[in-house]
């Protein structure tokens, strides 16, 4: 006896349906959003911490030269070699200077660092800190800058001139907001 059985074919199923499609694009785009808010967030870090590594370098550099070249230097505020503004955000200028003077008369730019990225503020109670010849701060007092996000109350700097000259670069942990800085 033969029996002869027949099979429905059984069609497979190819790709995705169109619920799976939207669920996996849904998806993505929420993991776009989270990734990119903290990629926007590490590269906030990265130009904070950069900038004030290079104020840190550049006032480093400024204590070294007025060592080497015998004579007072100065970083001042802003682009003016009068040292007249006290917006650090406008960059500031690293010049050969005369300390009695407050508005040198002939002067003679060493570096000049232009606006800053528009995240950084950069405080300080002073216009200029004027380094003698010996590398020794002018105001025979400890200064400091604050670099932090103009927005943001984390990923600050402190970078400290002592009145003998040495900087210290320090990472301000907690929550303080640029404007809660006293200076």
């Amino acid at each position: 006896m033969n029996f002869k059985v027949s099979f429905i074919a059984e069609r497979k199923q190819q790709g995705f349906t169109l619920i799976q499609l939207m669920a996996v694009v849904a998806i993505v785009g929420i993991m776009f959003q989270v990734g990119s808010a903290l990629f926007a967030d590490v590269v906030h870090r990265k130009v904070l911490r950069s900038t004030a590594l290079q104020l840190e370098k550049r006032i480093g550099f400024i204590v070294q030269q007025s060592k080497g070249r015998g004579e007072a230097m100065a970083i001042c505020a802003g682009q003016s070699t009068n040292c007249n503004t006290n917006d650090w955000s406008l960059g500031y200028v690293t010049v050969t200077t005369n300390p009695v003077s407050d508005t040198p008369g002939k002067v003679e730019v060493v570096h000049r660092v232009e606006a800053l990225d528009p995240v950084v503020n950069i405080l300080s109670n002073r216009q200029k800190l004027v380094f003698l010849p010996g590398g020794f701060l002018e105001s025979n007092t400890d200064e400091a800058f604050y670099v932090c996000p103009i927005h943001r109350a984390q990923f600050s700097y402190k970078i400290t001139v002592s009145a003998s000259g040495l900087v210290d670069f320090e990472e301000l942990k907690g929550e303080m907001k640029c404007d809660q800085i006293s200076v």
